[in-house]
């Protein structure tokens, strides 16, 4: 993956503007990111050009990739979090809707109540789409110009 990715040429972090004593955690839930946005430090700055091609790796069976294109000069941070989630929203439907193998609803797991790996047409396994969260995101370019995302998630 990384062949096709070209070089690393920087990162995309998120900081967060929260009170110590706040009852949430400071993170970026992939399922439901408005929360958290509101509380982006500079979440309105454009870090990303235009065009971007993001690379989902996890929780799938093999990467995909997706052209993301920006409504304006280029993705803010408040905007590629969206997106992401967005991404990853259809990308569990699409499983959802192809997969024989059905996902089962958490109050029937036992054990570790990890998500069961399905066999749609990515291939989820591990988590469900609540249990993602996005800490920060390694910029990419290849030799063709095109720069890539790759996301660094917590479970």
């Amino acid at each position: 993956m990384y062949d096709t990715m070209g070089i690393k040429i920087g990162e995309i972090h998120f900081p967060i503007n929260v009170k110590p004593t706040s009852s949430f955690l400071p993170v970026i839930s992939i399922d439901n990111p408005s929360y958290i946005l509101r509380y982006l430090i500079k979440g309105d700055d454009v870090v990303l050009p235009k065009k971007v091609t993001l690379a989902v790796e996890y929780p799938v069976a093999k990467p995909v990739y997706f052209e993301l294109t920006a409504k304006g000069e280029g993705f803010t941070r408040k905007q590629i979090v969206e997106e992401i989630s967005r991404v990853y929203h259809e990308i569990y439907k699409v499983e959802e809707e192809t997969s024989k193998t059905k996902t089962v609803p958490l109050e029937k797991r036992e054990g570790l109540i990890n998500r069961n790996e399905t066999n749609g047409k990515y291939g989820i396994w591990g988590h469900d789409l609540s249990d993602l969260y996005l800490n920060f995101i390694d910029v990419y370019k290849n030799r063709d110009g095109v720069i890539f995302l790759d996301l660094d998630i917590d479970s």
